[in-house]
């Protein structure tokens, strides 16, 4: 066995990804891929949607004592590295990445570390440092599907909105988005809490909402960043819950 039971994980880095198109974070299309319950509303309390699921012990795997501030990412992360427009490091406090031409470019890393599925949390903190006018997203990877590139991504959107996002075949679609409104200026804590097919999204604790689909509940988790600025994260985490 090894020393370090996240070196024995499963776990995978991207290259830079096809593009994010500007106009497509823009625009909210109708008849979204899931039955969500978001609202854009300011986040100065959880919105009133589902009951609340009765809260849970979280055991973390064996894989979450990986050492390093970013958890089962930490062994996969590079120390520094520059591909195309991003440059990425890790940083005492966690892991950044910074792309200052690129408005279309989307890097991420996963990890497929073996929680039960349908069971899972997955959280981190993110700050997101705008440069320029066009998009800046950063966040939490969900739902990778490593064959066809498809996932979810919960993300702060230029340090003032939080938004939901599906790549599939057909692009990149905004579900859902809502003002930070008195959450401050960050840094945020995102998280996704599974239930079955079930999710519930959270920042900084406030509930966003829920969420059902066939489509929920499996796949690898992550981090992710697009478009222009410098993107902290740091405290990511991933545990399966206790019945």
């Amino acid at each position: 066995m090894p020393a370090n039971p996240a070196a024995a994980m499963p776990a995978t880095r991207s290259s830079i990804v096809p593009p994010i198109r500007t106009a497509a974070l823009r625009s909210m299309p109708r008849g979204a891929l899931l039955a969500l319950s978001l609202m854009a509303a300011a986040l100065v309390a959880p919105f009133p949607l589902a009951s609340p699921a009765a809260a849970q012990d979280a055991a973390p795997d064996a894989a979450q004592d990986a050492a390093g501030t970013m958890g089962q990412l930490t062994t996969i992360l590079p120390e520094t590295e520059s591909d195309g427009p991003w440059t990425v490091e890790k940083t005492p406090a966690g892991f950044t990445m910074t792309n200052r031409t690129d408005a279309n470019a989307v890097r991420y890393f996963y990890v497929n570390a073996g929680e039960t599925k349908g069971a899972r949390t997955v959280s981190v903190d993110v700050s997101v440092e705008p440069r320029g006018t066009g998009p800046a997203l950063a966040g939490l990877l969900y739902g990778f599907d490593e064959a066809t590139k498809t996932y979810f991504m919960l993300v702060i959107e230029s340090g003032e909105r939080v938004g939901l996002y599906r790549r599939d075949p057909s692009g990149m679609k905004r579900l859902a988005q809502a003002g930070l409104g008195a959450l401050g200026g960050g840094p945020y804590r995102l998280a996704i809490a599974e239930e079955g097919e079930s999710v519930e999204m959270t920042v900084n604790g406030k509930s966003l909402g829920t969420a059902k689909s066939s489509t929920l509940g499996k796949g690898a988790t992550g981090i992710i960043a697009a478009g222009i600025g410098t993107f902290a994260f740091s405290a990511y985490s991933l545990s399966s819950a206790t019945k």
